[in-house]
Order: C-alpha cells, then structure tokens, then sequence
C-alpha cells in the first residue's frame, strides 16, 4: 500500500503553515479557501499517480499563460466564473 503525501504530517503542517492559520489576523475566509486550494492539489496528486513530469507541465502551462497576462482568460473561457 502507498502512502499518500497528503495524509503525511509533513503536508499538513505545510498546508496550515501556507493558508496561514499559524498567523494572527488575516482574512479567516482567505486562509480557509486557500488551505482548501492547495489541499485539493495534494489530494489530486494523490489520486493521479501525477508524476513529476506532468506536475512540472502543468506548471509551466501557467506560467506561460501568466507571463502572457493571459491567464486570467482561462477562467470565463472554461465557463468557471458562470457559477460564481
């Protein structure tokens, strides 16, 4: 049986120390999406076997689209912002 990085104290402790629920103030909604966010990466890496090869694919897809301020198109063009 494999075990999944997300469920590693390592990951956890990254994962609240990021959404900054170590840190007095701040936005509390803020640190809570966030913290869900970067969980649901974890968690999709997870269940992906997503090797470092498309991890690393993947991230230079956005930042190609960033560096071309074209990121921010991606989400009217995929519909997401329609549910908001």
């Amino acid at each position: 049986m494999t075990v999944k990085i997300f469920d590693t104290p390592e990951v956890q402790d990254f994962l609240k120390t990021v959404a900054g629920f170590d840190q007095e103030g701040g936005n509390e909604r803020a640190k809570q999406i966030m913290h869900r966010l970067l969980s649901d990466l974890f968690k999709l890496i997870d269940d992906f076997d997503v090797t470092p090869e498309e991890y690393w694919s993947a991230v230079s897809l956005l930042n190609a689209l960033g560096g071309q301020t074209q990121f921010g198109l991606l989400s009217p063009g995929l519909g997401f912002d329609h549910y908001l």
